[in-house]
């Protein structure tokens, strides 16, 4: 009894090293999320349908992105997904800080986060996906529920942590500082994902290309994407509500969404 226990924890503490890249991933997401909006349209004098938009390019380098990191995954395993996503992540504390050094200069400040949102677009594209299916050849099918399950509560816990952190470091130490902490982040999830053995599909199957993969999924993913919706519109723009009205704690908002989000998965764990 015991031996089996001990070894569920190792099972267990084996599916959390795979998952804890889209913890890293979507912490570093977080971080800015609830402090971008309001730096392009107070900060900046940009509407808030420029920063709506600006802030939404990172899903759209997202969507393009997946199709290229499945191929990736597929082809080389999820590895080096993971590995592209952190260079990414890094690249955007990167651009970051400089959008923010130009903060003055509102148009090219604003050129640089859009840089800054495609990147990060380019990392989540990456490491959507790559822990999941690294965690799975690795431990086995038989738990990809639980691996699932762990990997939404990696990325809503990191966003819930992140969004509430990122605020404070931006009061404290203002962009620089977000910028600063993406980038050790992104480094440290690079550094222990090289630590970890590469795992490539023994499965090999005629490939399939991505629009019609996308056909069969469809009928499910919608009622993701319709589910998605509201996240989507509450992180781009709640801080932006709170701040029109002289509200504090936006960020909480955030927080208590993703809280509420991470709860649901814990729940199909048990």
């Amino acid at each position: 009894m015991q031996g089996l226990v001990k070894k569920s924890e190792n099972v267990n503490l084996s599916l959390i090293s795979y998952v804890s890249f889209t913890f890293i991933g979507y912490f570093i997401i977080g971080l800015s999320l609830s402090v971008l909006p309001i730096f392009i349209n107070k900060s900046l004098g940009f509407s808030l349908v420029i920063a709506g938009l600006v802030i939404s390019l990172q899903y759209v380098s997202t969507f393009f992105l997946r199709a290229y990191s499945g191929k990736i995954i597929d082809g080389k395993g999820p590895k080096p997904a993971v590995l592209f996503s952190m260079i990414c992540f890094s690249l955007t504390g990167i651009f970051l800080i400089i959008a923010y050094y130009f903060k003055f200069s509102p148009w090219l400040s604003l050129t640089f986060l859009v840089i800054t949102r495609l990147l990060t677009g380019c990392a989540e594209g990456m490491i959507g996906a790559s822990p999941i299916n690294w965690a799975i050849m690795a431990a086995g099918e038989k738990y990809t529920a639980k691996i699932i399950s762990y990997n939404g509560v990696a990325c809503y816990g990191a966003l819930a942590i992140g969004a509430s952190l990122g605020v404070t470091i931006e009061h404290e130490f203002s962009l620089y500082g977000i910028g600063i902490f993406s980038i050790i982040l992104g480094i440290l999830g690079f550094l222990f994902a090289k630590t970890k053995d590469n795992k490539t599909n023994t499965n090999i199957k005629e490939s399939q290309s991505f629009w019609k993969v996308l056909g069969k999924v469809a009928p499910f993913g919608v009622c993701l994407a319709l589910g998605g919706l509201g996240f989507a519109s509450i992180s781009t723009f709640i801080t932006l509500y709170y701040n029109y009205f002289h509200w504090n704690n936006g960020a909480l908002c955030l927080s208590v969404s993703g809280y509420c989000l991470l709860q649901e998965d814990s729940f199909s764990i048990m």
